[in-house]
């Protein structure tokens, strides 16, 4: 910091963060495909590469009152450091997936 104007970028985060998610829907059906990407950053004074996680989501709606759902995170699989301290890295979870009902009343 000079004369109290920050001069050098931190590169505790990205210069470049991406987002996007497409979805569609059809009567009673819906599915959404989202993407996240962080690029180059520093995380306790290591170089981390960037990420890219992608989760898909889709829901049927059964009634009026009820749907089943399904969620898939990471589902490129990709090992990518979410977080970094001092002595460790911290991964995003593995792909993983969710399968359930809703209900309302």
């Amino acid at each position: 910091m000079k004369n109290g104007v920050v001069s050098d970028w931190e590169r505790d985060y990205a210069k470049l963060y991406l987002k996007a998610g497409l979805t569609y829907r059809m009567d009673k059906f819906s599915a959404a495909l989202n993407a996240a990407y962080t690029g180059d950053r520093v995380l306790s004074d290591k170089d981390t590469t960037p990420s890219l996680i992608t989760n898909f989501n889709a829901e049927y709606q059964m009634t009026k009152n009820g749907s089943v759902f399904l969620t898939v995170n990471n589902i490129l699989d990709r090992e990518d450091i979410s977080y970094r301290s001092a002595s460790t890295a911290y991964y995003y979870t593995p792909i993983n997936f969710l399968i359930g009902v809703k209900y309302s009343f």
